[in-house]
């Protein structure tokens, strides 16, 4: 029986990767990444083969009625904590980008094409402050608005190397096909576990016409964990806003009228 290759079958460089080496580490590592049978798993065979390529951080992310959420990945640098909210919305470039074209880019790409404002080059240089000198995101849009992205990013990376572009195409791609793979097995069972007691807090009190601010004050959460609750609910559920959120949490009866 043939077996699954792994990316132990390689071995990993312990710092960023050029040429010939990338295209082994890559299919390698996506045949691995396929085959996971857990986020966490998958998480593990992805973080090695990232690094050698140059990137400190990965993840998926969902955008969900406006609000962002990480759905899979475990970023450990601070920016996906803490950064000022401003540099996420809606002039932020990296997600205007993401959701104008279907098509994957690094951000030195955004540059190439047209200057900056300047609220664009200032969500540049926060990321820069954080150590992102460039990232690389490939977007899903669903035919129910949902959107998905695979984010990478790091300080070490040469996007103008031609085989790392492509090996970052290629495992970005297998990996959000893997994370969403497992994220709908886990999501799996039935309606009455759908949604966490958290987020079935949240929709309730969004049915009430509650803002985003007034459930924070309610529940005693900052706004940014609301936005989250809301939008993994959103995702959970299959819709892409709240308001639907809330009608089918109602007719499932996930939460009280």
């Amino acid at each position: 029986m043939l077996r699954t290759p792994t990316t132990s079958d390689l071995a990993v460089p312990a710092g960023p990767v050029g040429g010939g080496d990338v295209a082994r580490l890559a299919f390698a590592a996506a045949a691995a990444m396929d085959a996971a049978q857990s986020l966490e798993e998958l998480d593990q065979i992805m973080r090695p083969v990232a690094e050698a390529l140059g990137y400190s951080d990965f993840l998926m992310a969902q955008e969900c009625d406006g609000n962002l959420s990480i759905i899979a990945g475990s970023p450990p640098n601070a920016f996906f904590r803490d950064v000022s909210p401003e540099y996420l919305g809606p002039e932020d470039p990296v997600r205007k980008r993401a959701q104008r074209t279907p098509d994957a880019f690094f951000y030195s790409d955004i540059a190439r094409g047209r200057p900056l404002t300047p609220v664009e080059a200032a969500a540049m240089a926060q990321r820069a402050a954080y150590g992102i000198l460039e990232g690389f995101i490939g977007t899903r849009h669903r035919q129910d608005g949902v959107q998905t992205s695979v984010v990478m990013v790091g300080a070490r990376v040469d996007a103008s190397d031609p085989a790392v572009r492509y090996a970052t195409h290629i495992i970005a791609e297998v990996y959000g096909i893997a994370a969403r793979r497992l994220l709908a097995a886990a999501q799996a069972p039935a309606p009455a576990s759908a949604l966490t007691q958290r987020q079935r807090d949240c929709l309730r009190w969004v049915s009430q016409g509650k803002s985003g601010a007034d459930i924070a004050e309610i529940l005693g959460l900052s706004p940014h964990t609301v936005q989250a609750y809301v939008a993994e609910a959103c995702a959970r559920l299959g819709v892409r806003t709240r308001v639907q959120a809330v009608a089918k949490a109602l007719a499932l009866g996930l939460i009280e009228p």
